[in-house]
C-alpha cells in the first residue's frame, strides 16, 4: 500500500486490499507457509505486519476452524482447505485495513474476497454452497473480527 492510502477513494482502497491479498504467493495455509525468517506467513506484501501477529493469526486460522466448521467428515478436505484459505484472506485483510485506519471498509473488502474465493475453485467442490452455510459464515465473521482485534494489539487465546 502506498503511504497516501488515506486519500484513496473507498472503491480504490477496497480494490487495492483485495489485490494485495490475492497476489500473495501462498501455496498452502499460512500455518504451513514460511517466508524469510517467519515460520508462519500469509506472504502478503505489507510492511507493517508484526511477526508475532502473523504467527498468532496463522495459528488461529488453522487450529480454530474445527470449532466453527464442525467435524471434518461433513465436508471434504479440499473444501476445508478452501474455507481455511478464505478465512485467512479475511483475517489478514481485516488486519491490514485496521492498521491503515480504514476499518469502516472491512465488510466490503470481506464481501469481495468471499466472492472472488468462491469463484476461484473448481465447480465440483461446490464452494459457493459451502461458503453459504451457517457455519462458514460464522467462521468468516470470526476471522474478520480476529484480524481486526489483533491489529488493535489484542492477544486472543480463545474463540
Amino acid at each position: 500500500m502506498r503511504p497516501d492510502h488515506k486519500a484513496m477513494p473507498s472503491e480504490a482502497f477496497i480494490t487495492a486490499i483485495v489485490a494485495l491479498v490475492w497476489n500473495a504467493k501462498r501455496e498452502m495455509p499460512a500455518h504451513f507457509t514460511s517466508n524469510g525468517n517467519r515460520t508462519q506467513s500469509f506472504c502478503v506484501d505489507f510492511y507493517d505486519i508484526d511477526p508475532e501477529d502473523e504467527y498468532q493469526m496463522a495459528s488461529a486460522s488453522w487450529y480454530w476452524v474445527s470449532q466453527y466448521m464442525g467435524p471434518v467428515n461433513t465436508i471434504t478436505e479440499e473444501q476445508l482447505i478452501t474455507i481455511i484459505r478464505c478465512g485467512e484472506d479475511l483475517m489478514i485483510a481485516s488486519y491490514i485495513t485496521e492498521k491503515l485506519k480504514r476499518s469502516v471498509l472491512i465488510d466490503a473488502i470481506s464481501k469481495e474476497l468471499i466472492e472472488e474465493s468462491s469463484k476461484a475453485w473448481p465447480k465440483e467442490l461446490s464452494i459457493p454452497e459451502v461458503f453459504a452455510s451457517k457455519s462458514a459464515k460464522k467462521w468468516f465473521s470470526y476471522c474478520e473480527e480476529y484480524g481486526a482485534q489483533v491489529a488493535q494489539g489484542k492477544r486472543i487465546t480463545t474463540s
